[in-house]
């Protein structure tokens, strides 16, 4: 079987989406079968905790089908095999798959008690910034939060590590006194008078920035 874990990055499945969409529960695996080409192949997806599987194949001989994972293969049939394939891939992504950007104890607690006090999950906006995502209020529509993957030297530090950090709206009168530049810093790409941004690296408490979450929330109702 072919090995399409890279397929899915920083995506990860849920149960239910899988069931929803057509997938049989093996134990701890996933495995859904479809046909393609006018019913001349088999498309098998098996998805589980190790990765994303999939096999083509002919059920009337029962032989692996593998042209269209060469990229040097050509013409109208293994394109239209390659063409179906990546299309039912794709499908099974968006349906089944959320984003699985941000790791830090930090960020996955923010979003987990964002969720359940204000009703407020990740939305991820940008193709092209998959490692941001916003916290709406669903009250005004405004953004309370944004999260985002960056290198910690664009935050002034002296490291090339990829970091995540969170910006957060805060009181104009409070915002210079919060910021040191070490654990706290002007609001990144945003308007540094009203927000903040803190590093999600055990730097600043959870209780603390989720204190600070509050804040923003508030004043997201407000603007």
């Amino acid at each position: 079987m072919n090995d399409e874990t890279n397929f899915f990055a920083k995506m990860k499945w849920t149960s239910e989406k899988l069931i929803e969409y057509g997938f049989s529960e093996l134990g701890d695996k996933y495995s859904y079968q479809t046909f393609i080409a006018n019913g001349a192949f088999v498309l098998q997806v098996l998805i589980s905790k190790d990765g994303v599987y999939t096999n083509v194949y002919d059920p009337k001989n029962d032989f692996e089908y593998v042209l269209h994972k060469i990229p040097e293969a050509e013409g109208k049939f293994v394109g239209k095999i390659r063409e179906e394939y990546l299309e039912i891939l794709n499908q099974i992504r968006v349906q089944c798959f959320v984003p699985d950007v941000f790791k830090s104890f930090e960020a996955q607690a923010i979003m987990s008690y964002a969720s359940e006090k204000y009703a407020s999950k990740p939305e991820y906006l940008w193709n092209k910034l998959p490692e941001a995502a916003v916290l709406r209020n669903p009250n005004s529509a405004k953004w309370f939060a944004i999260f985002m993957r960056i290198d910690a030297n664009k935050l002034g530090l002296l490291s090339q590590t990829n970091i995540e950090i969170i910006d957060l709206k805060a009181n104009p009168d409070n915002v210079l006194k919060l910021i040191d530049n070490v654990k706290i810093f002007p609001g990144y790409h945003m308007n540094k008078k009203h927000w903040i941004t803190i590093c999600l690296n055990n730097s600043v408490h959870i209780s603390d920035i989720l204190t600070f979450v509050d804040e923003s929330y508030i004043l997201s109702q407000k603007s």
